[in-house]
């Protein structure tokens, strides 16, 4: 486990914002997995897009989630 990566779930919108996406145990693939950065993990794009934390996922205007095209990714069922 990696420093600094709680293995309990946040307790506010700060450290919900703070969770790292990819090798948190509290962030998995429909198959219970944590995302990863290798290969062609579920995830790779929003690395590639350089996403890492949740809150590069938020869009802190619209206090919504950003869209895929927002990273210039298409859907694929990889990237949901």
């Amino acid at each position: 486990m990696r420093p600094g990566l709680s293995k309990s779930k946040p307790t506010n919108k700060v450290e919900l914002l703070k969770q790292p996406i990819f090798g948190n145990p509290l962030i998995t693939n429909l198959e219970s997995k944590s995302l990863g950065f290798s290969g062609k993990k579920e995830g790779n794009a929003f690395a590639s897009s350089g996403c890492s934390r949740v809150r590069d996922l938020l869009d802190p205007e619209e206090q919504d989630w950003k869209n895929l095209s927002t990273f210039e990714l298409n859907y694929h069922p990889s990237n949901r």
